[in-house]
């Protein structure tokens, strides 16, 4: 009590703060639990189209070209990120590097996505227009069709 003799903490108080604590408890939990699982596959589009997919287990450099632009996409131990593009803002080099699947990397003046992708995650349908469905990522013997095994580079079964 203060010299007045109000309580200084009260009922609504403890219920504030419990709820305070509950909103933060929750809120740590889903940050702190461990992330999605690691990606298998670097999927590059350019405009909604497939540029390409490469094994996220493989180090490479990709130079993406569309055009007059450019961007130089590296894999490396498991990482991806842009070490170079000529769009004006370069966010996509000032990006952090991804490593988990679903994780992406945006390039929006050169219409470019990178995203880390699991194989049986998904597949890419030319019946609808470009649009990535869930389910099978393609079956051996699929060679030529969207989705096949064979469009990865460096896919082995």
């Amino acid at each position: 009590m203060n010299q007045a003799g109000e309580k200084l903490f009260t009922r609504k108080d403890a219920g504030l703060l419990a709820a305070v604590l509950l909103v933060a408890g929750a809120a740590a939990l889903f940050l702190g639990l461990p992330g999605r699982a690691q990606g298998e596959l670097v999927r590059i589009t350019v405009d909604g189209r497939l540029y390409g997919e490469y094994e996220l287990a493989r180090d490479r450099n990709i130079r993406v070209e569309e055009g007059t632009h450019y961007n130089e996409v590296v894999i490396r131990d498991k990482k991806v990120y842009v070490t170079e593009a000529d769009c004006p803002d370069r966010y996509c080099v000032k990006h952090h590097e991804i490593t988990k699947s679903m994780e992406t990397i945006v390039c929006l003046p050169h219409r470019m996505v990178v995203e880390i992708v699991n194989v049986g995650a998904t597949k890419w349908s030319a019946e609808t227009d470009g649009i990535w469905e869930s389910g099978s990522h393609g079956k051996p013997g699929d060679a030529g069709k969207p989705g096949g095994f064979e469009n990865i580079d460096g896919y082995t079964e």
